[in-house]
């Protein structure tokens, strides 16, 4: 979903096999549809406006998972 005009993230909650998931320039804001997707491994959100509590916050839900993230330019 790179790219694409993305903000909310409820519509994937579901999608429980989920691996991978690249968000990059994106606005996305709020990442607790996120919280229950336990088979993510690999999480993208590159100049996406992403708090950095949020980030520690998905961490510790999704200890497995790799998360990149730069700040918002």
């Amino acid at each position: 979903l790179s790219g694409a005009r993305v903000s909310d993230l409820k519509p994937l909650d579901r999608l429980t096999n989920l691996q991978l998931l690249y968000l990059d320039n994106t606005q996305v804001s709020d990442l607790k549809p996120l919280y229950g997707l336990s088979k993510l491994k690999d999480l993208r959100l590159k100049r996406s406006p992403i708090a950095k509590w949020q980030i520690e916050a998905l961490q510790k839900e999704l200890p497995n998972c790799k998360i990149e993230h730069d700040p918002f330019p």
